[in-house]
């Protein structure tokens, strides 16, 4: 990435920034409706150029809390654009951030994964004709408070098929 400065006769400074298939660049996102201003880190993917008119393709990457979020952006040269050159430590810190977030998806979905395989397991367990054990066996009640723990629908139900049948008789 080549950063040239150019000072115009108003007294402006204006960077001129070349860039170039593969550069990794910074770049100033302001904030939407008063939110805060951002760094987003990218790296070029092709610029085109027409003579009067010209573009840059770009990937930009954004660490979330548990995954990463990658944009394909398209910059013309018609709007101003704050594009800064990233240097390596920078971007290594970048991407490290982008790790750890994946980490931490991997590890909730990890989480996630052995909660519905317990429960696949628990669920194998149940047999017809044994449904008030195999429940119970496989989804033992909690006591709370070391109070004994409640009655289960299963024990409900069988008790309500009992009585049902003991008023038939009578």
């Amino acid at each position: 990435m080549q950063v040239q400065t150019l000072i115009q006769p108003t007294a402006e400074i204006v960077n001129v920034v070349a860039l170039k298939e593969g550069d990794v660049y910074k770049r100033l996102q302001e904030g939407s409706y008063g939110g805060q201003d951002e760094i987003k880190f990218g790296v070029v993917t092709g610029v085109v150029n027409n003579g009067t008119q010209s573009a840059i393709t770009a990937l930009e990457y954004t660490a979330t809390y548990n995954s990463v979020a990658v944009e394909h952006k398209t910059f013309s040269g018609t709007k101003d654009l704050a594009i800064f050159p990233a240097n390596p430590v920078e971007f290594a810190e970048h991407i490290a951030a982008l790790i750890n977030a994946l980490d931490n998806g991997i590890a909730d979905k990890k989480r996630e994964l052995a909660k519905q395989e317990d429960l696949r397991d628990r669920v194998a367990k149940i047999k017809p004709g044994e449904l008030t054990a195999a429940i119970t066996q496989a989804f033992p009640l909690k006591k709370v408070n070391d109070e004994p723990a409640a009655i289960t629908y299963a024990e409900v139900t069988h008790a309500d098929a009992i009585s049902d049948s003991a008023e038939e008789e009578i």
